[in-house]
């Protein structure tokens, strides 16, 4: 079975870098695309809402600005407004609900994913969201 992160890859990339390069991303910058692809503002995604919904794109937010941005958890936890222990537990959470296949984390994921592989250029590996590197 293949991961809702390979087929996004095979559908936007034939020759995938095997190393994404989105140094020139900030934080700041994803979370925008997050909001936008979610269709929950960014000042929602900074609240202190418990919201499902809200809970899940920002988990996603952490773990796509770690793993695959390579941003400090320190930054990635001040842009919204949270200790780098929550940007931790939002990472793990997600790579974990990715193994599974949990239906909204895996669509929500994919939906972001997707806005930041158009929004930033670029090549995305074919590793199941480089759970490996994240750990």
């Amino acid at each position: 079975m293949t991961s809702i992160h390979d087929q996004i890859c095979i559908k936007h990339y034939e020759k995938p870098d095997p190393k994404p390069n989105i140094t020139d991303a900030k934080a700041e910058d994803i979370l925008r695309v997050a909001a936008e692809a979610s269709d929950i503002s960014e000042d929602k995604l900074k609240s202190d809402s418990r919201i499902e919904q809200v809970v899940i794109v920002r988990h996603i937010y952490c773990y796509i600005a770690h793993a695959i941005a390579n941003l400090p958890l320190k930054n990635i936890s001040s842009t919204i407004s949270r200790h780098h222990s929550t940007a931790i537990h939002g990472r793990n959470k997600v790579a974990g609900y990715l193994e599974i296949n949990d239906k909204d984390y895996t669509m929500m994921y994919a939906k972001i994913l997707e806005r930041i592989v158009l929004e930033f250029e670029i090549p995305l590996p074919h590793d199941k969201g480089r759970t490996d590197q994240i750990f």
